[in-house]
Order: structure tokens, then sequence, then C-alpha cells
């Protein structure tokens, strides 16, 4: 598979969001298992919820995406669902854009999994940072305004993705890494949805099912 490389100006949205690659049987009831235990050992409760109705009473109108450099977790509405295989997407809404490595849920959550964040600035860096074992272990940033104090950590070897459903060459990964919706198309999550913003306007809650998205208070 070959084309023409993305322009450099086509990181054209603002959104953050967790890609976790699970190889085993239910891998999306794992990771929604230990979304709800990382959020738990916090002192935060899930709201059950079985009408769509019951759930909207528990959200806040959404109103766009401001960047939160919290670094703990706290209330918060998580969207679990699946993608390609083997991979299963995790989408925050408190923490859909945080700061170039500290995204305190991929924090807590690669202690038990490892896992690719991707955020996006509009017009200005996408961010690919490999996190496992509660630690950031690799970062690549790119774009025009990439932030100056990133942390000290090596590039992401694009290797990683061989056997998780890459469908091109290494190459080729990375003349797309400018434009992050092809890019991940290509490396193998795939894009159906962007972030928490859009994967709640994609579609209506009663879509969902409550073990899909999960509700976290105080």
């Amino acid at each position: 598979m070959s084309s023409e490389p993305p322009r450099e100006h086509e990181i054209d949205r603002t959104y953050g969001l967790i890609h976790v690659p699970v190889f085993q049987e239910a891998a999306r009831t794992r990771v929604r298992r230990a979304v709800q235990a990382t959020y738990e050992a916090c002192g935060l409760r899930i709201v059950a919820w079985e009408d769509p109705d019951e759930a909207i009473k528990e959200l806040e109108p959404i109103s766009g995406i401001t960047c939160n450099d919290n670094p703990e977790l706290g209330p918060d509405e998580v969207f679990v669902v699946a993608e390609d295989e083997p991979w299963v997407a995790v989408m925050s809404r408190r923490w859909e854009w945080t700061p170039i490595g500290l995204n305190p849920l991929a924090r807590d959550l690669s202690s038990k999994f490892e896992l690719l964040v991707v955020t996006c600035v509009e017009n200005k860096y996408v961010e690919y940072a490999l996190w496992e074992g509660g630690r950031l272990q690799a970062l690549t940033a790119i774009g025009p305004d990439v932030p100056d104090d990133l942390p000290e950590v090596p590039e992401l070897d694009l290797d990683w993705f061989a056997d998780k459903g890459a469908l091109v060459d290494n190459d080729e990964l990375r003349s797309y890494q400018h434009a992050p919706g092809r890019f991940l198309n290509l490396a193998g999550p795939g894009c159906d949805r962007a972030g928490h913003v859009d994967g709640f306007e994609a579609a209506p809650l009663a879509d969902y099912q409550p073990s899909e998205y999960l509700i976290f208070r105080a």
C-alpha cells in the first residue's frame, strides 16, 4: 500500500485517546475492569445505569476540550470500546487533552497494560506516547509548535506496531505521523472515534452499553 505522504498541516483537530493492545479473549472486558479498578482505587465510585436517561442525568454539558494538567484522577466519564483487533480504545472526558507525557489515566492503567496515548492539538502538535509499568517509556512529538519541555525518554520505535495489526512498513508509517488519523489506521488501532467528545457526539448514548460508558463520581 502506498500513497502520497500527508502535508504537515493535517494535525487538524484537538483530541486525546488511549489505545490498548490486548490479545487475550474478552479484551474489552479486561480493560473495562482495569479502568474501573483504577478509578475506584482513587476513592471514586462507578455510577450504575441501565437506561440512558439515568446516565444522562449524571452528565454535565460538553462544551469543547480544554487542557487538563492535573496529575491526579478525579470524577470522570470514560468510553471503553473495541477497535480493530487486538485494540481497545479508552476515551476520558476529563483527560482527553493533557500536556505531553502527563496523563494520569495512562499512568495508572499502564501498570496493567502497555498502551499508546495519542494527543493532538489542532495545528500545533501530535503526541505518540508509549506507557508501560506505570511509566512513560517512549515519546514522539511532531508538529510546528511542539513544547520545549518534553520528557527525556527515547523516541517511539515504530517496530512496536509490527505485531499489532500494522498494514505498512515503518518508512510509510513514519511518513504519516503528521496525520494521526491516517497513521493510526495504518498502524493498527483504526480511528472510528477521535476522543471522548467525538465518541459522545458520533452516536446517542442509547447506542452504547453501560459496560462501554463508565461514569465515575466522588
